[in-house]
């Protein structure tokens, strides 16, 4: 049933998979894997809040299911709340190293939450181990505009909120930046509000296609 679920919730059928998680946990309530897939359908489904807490009784069955640490991140990351984010990809990050490697995502994910929290030297510590490639410093032209960044190193690049959504940036832009680059790091992201709506709309975008 957690399966099927997971291909309804992958195809935007969340009531129907949610049909299909409380059966599975009817069987089964103790299963990481079904209460893991509840998780993910609400997160998909943005119901965020229900995500956090599903994804914290998963862990609690099992501390060391580092998919549900991921998840958590980036829910935590939807609501805005980078300091808790940032938490849960360095445990993810810690529970992967002690199975042998950490992947460059997991990494990559962490970066990109310490940067968005402030922490420019954590983040830029990060930014020196991802990269493939020497610095890059020519200009970066996206969809015919010029994006000013910080850092770039092959796949890799790290913008400033300002320049990423401050200003007039469609959808396409974002497509455009996620088809070029596997890990897109930002910081100095404010507490959105009704003042910067327009910026807030921005990086919902970019946060859904990445």
């Amino acid at each position: 049933h957690h399966f099927y679920a997971g291909f309804l919730g992958s195809r935007g059928r969340f009531d129907e998979a949610a049909r299909e998680n409380a059966r599975a946990l009817e069987l089964d309530p103790l299963s990481t894997e079904s209460n893991f897939m509840a998780s993910f359908n609400y997160y998909y489904s943005r119901r965020y809040d229900d995500a956090i807490r599903q994804l914290k009784h998963t862990l609690e069955l099992d501390p060391t299911y580092f998919y549900a640490e991921i998840f958590l991140g980036m829910a935590h990351e939807q609501k805005g709340q980078l300091r808790e984010a940032a938490e849960a990809f360095e445990r993810a990050h810690k529970l992967t190293e002690a199975l042998g490697a950490s992947p460059p995502e997991i990494l990559a994910d962490l970066a990109r939450s310490r940067a968005m929290a402030g922490d420019r030297a954590g983040a830029m510590k990060i930014f020196e181990e991802l990269k493939d490639v020497e610095e890059e410093r020519q200009p970066l032209d996206v969809e015919g505009r010029t994006i000013a960044y910080r850092k770039r190193a092959g796949g890799l690049v790290w913008f400033d909120f300002r320049a990423l959504c401050g200003g007039p940036r469609s959808y396409a832009d974002y497509v455009d930046l996620a088809k070029r680059f596997h890990t897109v790091m930002i910081s100095g992201v404010p507490r959105m509000s009704p003042k910067n709506a327009d910026a807030a709309r921005r990086f919902t975008w970019l946060v859904d296609i990445l």
